[in-house]
């Protein structure tokens, strides 16, 4: 069965979210046989869900791209919010989630510019 546009999103979003806390596990603690495998399993389906998005040519960035850059600096944005949340945050780390947001903007807008939608999202 071919997927719709949206369940690709959507397994591209998982997936990241996976490497992500997968990736900072092993960071954490020696990385085991089973995490590398899944990494690289991870890794390998994310480009496969990449490739099916990429039949959007005209773009400056493959929309792959786009949507995988987004949904990695959605996860820093909410793991610096948490952090600011907790109160447990340097002014560095306020400045670079003012920066996260604005670069999520532009993101943000550049997919609206594909789908020629109203670029509401102030950077």
């Amino acid at each position: 069965m071919k997927k719709s546009f949206s369940q690709i999103i959507d397994e591209l979003t998982v997936t990241n979210i996976k490497i992500f806390h997968l990736a900072q596990k092993m960071e954490q603690k020696k990385p085991n046989p089973q995490d590398a495998k899944k990494l690289r399993d991870l890794n390998k389906y994310r480009l496969e869900l990449s490739k099916a998005l990429d039949n959007l040519k005209d773009m400056e960035k493959s929309f792959s791209q786009i949507i995988d850059e987004l949904t990695i600096t959605n996860i820093k944005i909410f793991n610096l919010v948490d952090k600011i949340q907790k109160n447990k945050h340097t002014r560095a780390d306020a400045k670079k989630a003012h920066d996260l947001n604005r670069y999520r903007s532009e993101l943000c807008n550049a997919i609206n510019r594909k789908f020629n939608e109203k670029e509401n999202i102030k950077v």
